[in-house]
């Protein structure tokens, strides 16, 4: 007689997240909730055990989804080789970096 394994019952959350469509790999635009590849990724992070292969039945949204539009440091011209040997002219410290006005929008507060 076949029996049925236990159900697990798990909560994840956290001020951000970003689960990251496949199809749009420059702009970072985020499933709206967590796909089953990526809860079954965090279940083998936390209960880490070779023998137990995870199926996730459901996921349920706790709170509404947010969205933020984080700024990414993207650099516009690559610096040569010269430059960078000489540490470009500066003695150490912060060295500017030129970047473009685009923001990348990331899901948030998924629950």
């Amino acid at each position: 007689m076949d029996r049925e394994p236990p159900l697990l019952e798990i909560k994840f959350w956290g001020d951000y997240a970003c689960f990251t469509r496949p199809e749009m790999k420059v702009e970072r635009v985020s499933y709206p909730v967590m796909t089953p590849s990526a809860a079954r990724g965090a279940l083998e992070a936390i209960f880490w055990k070779p023998q137990i292969a995870w199926r996730v039945n459901e996921i349920h949204v706790l709170r509404p989804i947010e969205y933020a539009s984080i700024l990414r440091n993207e650099i516009n011209d690559r610096q040569s080789e010269r430059t960078a040997r000489g540490g470009g002219g500066h003695s150490g410290g912060v060295v500017p970096v030129t970047t473009p006005p685009t923001a990348a929008p990331r899901g948030g507060h998924g629950g």
